[in-house]
């Protein structure tokens, strides 16, 4: 009996290096550890998302002008900078915790920010000037704006989406479905379908009139972190923590083709407003230009220091602004592949 004990106990340093390897390299590969650490971190308090010294960016969108862009982050404030001189416009303040989200609404006069206390800040893209205050359950870590209605859906990390009528700041609608956090979500361009997708690994596709799911699209072994419908609607994007994109049929809810595009995971992805390529960022901090049609991507740019965490095109299709971990955003011109523009979030941050 001894001697088993004695073998068993010399096993156990042996299988959790095991386990811990097998969760590390295999599958989902480092995700689970990051996500571990994260909260532990976070429940410990030694990490705390209401204080603000965190230059980690997570989002930047464009206006319509391509002449502004939003920045977001693990710091309280909303940036507004100018594409060309990469100075500071303005310094949006009303947020108490981590801003998951910043995006320009279809139009470009308002600007819509999500934060971890499930705040929703909309904004006068034109002066700064705070319009509304909406309040979700939960951390947000998503929102979009319909393409047509004055109508803006956010997702929570408690696996539900939230309807915000934009005229009166009330929730029209209220939508579970979702077994783990909704971590991304996306209207189809005619506004016909609402995607939902997070860390149970499908994606809810939901028609717009009474928003019942019409399909679910099955693949990924990993949470969801971005999703992004063709121009013309029919295909999605995907991509996950299991290091793929995956692009799908949406009628047909079937699964066209599927990219290995990191060991680790993808942060997010775009299509391109031609539809036949698209842009992805990954937390092997590489941006990658895909054609829809191709294994392999078309370029890749090694510019971040850190995870890169979002990518957006502009509307012209011209130019793409992506960000990361460390603060740095990056204006790039598409057609010369030369970074055009660099800003640094933390140089604004410190005192």
């Amino acid at each position: 009996m001894n001697k088993s004990r004695r073998w068993l106990w010399a096993a156990l340093p042996l299988c959790l290096a095991a386990a811990a390897a097998f969760a590390y390299f295999v599958y989902p590969g480092s995700v689970v550890c990051v996500d571990l650490y994260w909260t532990a971190l976070i429940e410990s308090r030694l990490v705390d998302p209401g204080r603000d010294q965190y230059p980690w960016t997570v989002a930047v969108d464009w206006s319509p002008d391509g002449k502004t862009l939003v920045s977001s982050g693990y710091h309280h404030d909303v940036f507004l900078w100018d594409v060309e001189s990469g100075t500071l416009r303005r310094r949006l303040r009303g947020h108490a915790m981590w801003v998951q989200e910043a995006i320009y609404s279809p139009d470009g006069e308002t600007i819509a920010t999500a934060d971890w206390g499930g705040k929703v800040m909309l904004w006068d893209a034109a002066t700064g000037a705070p319009r509304h205050e909406l309040q979700a359950d939960g951390e947000l870590f998503s929102v979009a704006f319909h393409p047509t209605e004055p109508l803006l859906a956010a997702g929570s990390y408690e696996g539900r989406v939230t309807l915000f009528d934009l005229n009166t700041g009330l929730v029209r609608q209220s939508l579970a479905g979702n077994e783990g956090g909704v971590l991304f979500l996306s209207f189809s361009p005619d506004g016909s379908r609402l995607a939902v997708a997070g860390e149970d690994t499908r994606i809810h596709v939901r028609e717009t009139i009474n928003y019942s799911i019409v399909a679910q699209l099955t693949g990924h072994t990993a949470g969801i972190t971005s999703l992004s419908f063709s121009p013309d609607g029919r295909q999605l994007l995907s991509s996950g923590d299991d290091g793929t994109i995956r692009l799908w049929n949406v009628a047909e809810a079937r699964l066209e083709r599927t990219w290995q595009a990191d060991r680790d995971w993808i942060n997010f992805l775009t299509f391109l407003p031609d539809g036949r390529g698209f842009l992805s960022a990954a937390a092997n901090r590489r941006v990658q230009l895909w054609d829809v049609d191709r294994a392999e991507p078309r370029r890749s740019w090694d510019i971040h220091r850190d995870w890169a965490q979002c990518v957006r095109v502009s509307r012209d299709g011209r130019r793409f602004a992506s960000c990361d971990k460390s603060g740095l955003i990056c204006v790039v011109n598409l057609a010369s592949g030369e970074v055009e523009r660099t800003i640094d979030v933390g140089a604004v941050l410190s005192p």
